[in-house]
């Protein structure tokens, strides 16, 4: 086999876009001839197995081009950057370089949205640049732009084409994730297997592993919960045992791995509904909490079955005097579909559980936002018994928007118990007093008292402006 040193003068920085290349030290001889090394260039030769390429266009100016379009690339500058790779790519024809140079223009088409162009050059690259590194490349970026019915083909014919290349097993996965997203898991096994067979040190074989199993696993779960619905069935009609705990351990535990090793929410909810049959007790309660606060806004929805879980499970809870479990419950349901009875029953769970500033808050939040709320607070006087526990208080601190106050205060004059407007004006002035809005706090005091005699928070009122 023939071989040619080609002996060339490069920019050190040029090295690394031949793989090829070999360094050769100083005082090095090549065909008689002695290397002379200085600072700033270096002598490389380039050993090849057949006479294939001769490079004569290499220079300074298309290494500058290629960094500058890398550097417009890495900017988001996907148009400028595309001019100097196309300036670099007719300046050079050497195959690896001209097939690197296609991919970076495909991969700026691409971040161009323009699909049709950037696929267009990838499959350049694999036509007529079939001897480099890119053409496989280039296969796995057309998948990336398909549907995935499409990209299913492209995956196929890498494994077909490029057996033994080390990227093949990333289509084996991408394989087996098209078949498992179909829940045809027998069809992606078949990938699996040959997967381990040809590249058993793959890894990504841990995370399909991992999928199958949790697909067998969630594959039982229906089954194992009507088993445990009829065991939880035959304790509760144990005329003497039903109390005993114990004897739902077993259950407790399975429940317990259910819960841990599922991502269907439904199963989910199902298990925790059997957890409380089972325990049917506050720490019960606070654990099921804790799972709906940090997957609420995966698990509610207005229609669905899991809502008027939710729902009963809070009255429940209420019904059971364990009003801070149901205003956390009320709270999450109201946030994202308010109900005028839900909201009522979180402001009294707030109420009923000494959280006075809480059922304040929410009052004064429903009273902006509904119209409904706004009638029952007034009607029922339940936002005057909210603001008459913290009124005599040293200090309040309630988290609300100024506007809520002032939206209140506007609305005050729908009241015509004396009482309740004396109540609501001095914890308005209390409030903005102790927010350092004491003008809003001596005109609402100057102006009250011009106009009502009112009870004896008026006195208070007076002492409280003369302190500011």
């Amino acid at each position: 086999m023939k071989k040619l040193l080609l002996i060339l003068i490069f920019n050190l920085s040029l090295f690394s876009l031949y793989p090829d290349v070999l360094k050769l030290k100083n005082g090095d001889t090549v065909d008689g001839q002695i290397i002379t090394i200085n600072d700033k260039e270096l002598i490389l030769k380039i050993q090849y197995g057949t006479i294939n390429y001769l490079l004569t266009d290499i220079s300074e100016i298309i290494y500058d081009a290629q960094i500058q379009g890398d550097k417009l690339f890495n900017e988001n500058k996907f148009i400028e950057a595309l001019k100097f790779y196309q300036e670099v790519l007719i300046k050079n024809t050497y195959p690896d370089f001209q097939a690197q140079m296609y991919f970076k223009i495909a991969e700026c088409q691409k971040q161009l949205n323009a699909s049709d162009k950037a696929i267009e050059y990838f499959k350049k690259i694999i036509n007529e640049f079939s001897n480099t590194k890119y053409v496989i490349k280039s296969y796995f970026a057309i998948a990336e732009l398909q549907t995935e019915d499409e990209a299913l083909k492209t995956y196929n014919t890498i494994i077909e084409k490029f057996p033994e290349d080390l990227q093949t097993a990333k289509a084996y996965h991408s394989v087996f994730d098209y078949y498992s997203k179909k829940n045809d898991i027998e069809k992606a096994k078949e990938y699996y297997e040959l997967l381990i067979k040809r590249f058993p040190k793959y890894q990504g074989i841990k995370t399909i592993q991992k999928i199958i199993e949790d697909y067998e696993f969630n594959l039982n779960i229906p089954k194992k919960l009507e088993q445990i619905k009829s065991e939880i069935e035959k304790i509760q009609n144990m005329r003497w045992h039903y109390k005993n705990l114990k004897l739902y351990n077993p259950i407790i535990n399975e429940l317990e791995v259910i819960i841990n090793n599922t991502l269907d929410i439904n199963l989910i909810m199902q298990a925790y509904i059997f957890l409380i049959q089972c325990f049917n007790n506050q720490a019960e309660y606070k654990k099921l909490i804790n799972y709906i606060t940090i997957n609420f806004h995966k698990l509610l929805n207005k229609n669905s079955s899991q809502f008027n879980f939710f729902v009963e499970f809070a009255n429940k809870a209420f019904i059971n005097k364990d009003y801070n479990l149901a205003a956390v419950c009320y709270n999450k349901i109201n946030i994202e579909h308010y109900q005028l009875n839900t909201a009522i029953s979180e402001i009294k769970s707030y109420l009923f559980s000494s959280q006075y500033e809480k059922s304040i808050e929410s009052c004064l939040y429903y009273f902006y936002h509904y119209r409904d709320c706004e009638t029952y607070l007034i009607d029922r006087e339940l936002i005057f018994d909210c603001i008459s526990r913290i009124i005599n208080k040293e200090k309040f601190i309630l988290n609300v928007d100024l506007k809520y106050i002032d939206f209140f205060l506007e609305n005050l004059k729908k009241i015509k118990n004396e009482q309740l407007l004396s109540l609501s004006y001095f914890f308005i002035v209390r409030f903005y007093y102790q927010n350092n809005k004491n003008i809003e706090a001596n005109k609402l005091v100057n102006l009250i008292l011009e106009k009502y005699k009112l009870s004896e928070y008026w006195h208070y009122a007076n002492i409280m402006q003369k302190q500011n």
